[in-house]
């Protein structure tokens, strides 16, 4: 699956990533970054690996072994960054960034005699992350880790019932990516993502009987353009 994904990234994102490189090659002349709060939009294109498992009670009975759904989405977002010196190389800083994202899942079930469809998706994400890198010229390549929380929907439609629940998955994430300058207040970057949240069970009181069990893992990339101030 991970091949396709990036088979389908590329191919169909290619032209989006060659205008940052055009401006990373343009940045040369830019204002050399420094130590600045800044705040800018990003967006991103990630594959989601979602694994999924139905749990029944009496009276109901069936579910079974976890399946695996994938799906691959963009999202769009918003991000606040704070960057600051160590020594004349090296610098540091966090990143707080909330995403909108555009992932959905799918499936039929059979849920003892009664047919039921699944629908989820992603409301949002919000990552909370710790910065370090260097300056190599006019670009300063960084890794990034910290914790991330996504917003997740479910909705089981089931005869003429609908059951729908919603929960927060806490998780990690870690970037590898470049900043570079495009203006002497505008600075953009590229980074490369993956992210791994704990599963939860997902329930609601007009089907007493079940529980939809979620964990996820996701892999992409994502580009910002930031306003140092």
């Amino acid at each position: 699956m991970q091949q396709g994904f990036f088979n389908h990234f590329f191919n169909n994102k290619a032209a989006f990533f060659a205008v940052l490189l055009v401006l990373a090659g343009q940045s040369v002349a830019a204002a050399p970054l420094n130590d600045r709060f800044s705040i800018g939009v990003t967006g991103g294109y990630s594959s989601w690996d979602t694994n999924s498992s139905l749990v029944t009670r009496p009276p109901l009975s069936g579910g079974g072994p976890g399946r695996e759904i994938d799906d691959s989405a963009a999202s769009v977002g918003v991000a606040v960054r704070y960057t600051a010196p160590i020594n004349e190389m090296v610098f540091a800083g966090i990143h707080i960034g909330w995403q909108k994202d555009f992932v959905n899942i799918s499936e039929e079930l059979l849920i003892g005699t009664i047919s039921a469809r699944v629908k989820g998706d992603v409301d949002w994400s919000m990552d909370f992350l710790g910065r370090i890198g260097m300056h190599a010229g006019s670009v300063a390549p960084y890794i990034a880790v910290g914790p991330s929380i996504a917003r997740g929907a479910i909705k089981v439609l089931a005869d003429d019932v609908t059951y729908a629940d919603n929960k927060t998955h806490l998780g990690f994430k870690i970037a590898v990516g470049i900043d570079f300058p495009v203006t002497d207040q505008i600075s953009a970057f590229i980074q490369g993502e993956y992210a791994d949240y704990v599963d939860k069970t997902y329930s609601d009181d007009r089907l007493p009987g079940i529980r939809y069990k979620i964990d996820a893992d996701t892999l992409g990339g994502r580009v910002g353009l930031m306003y140092r101030f």
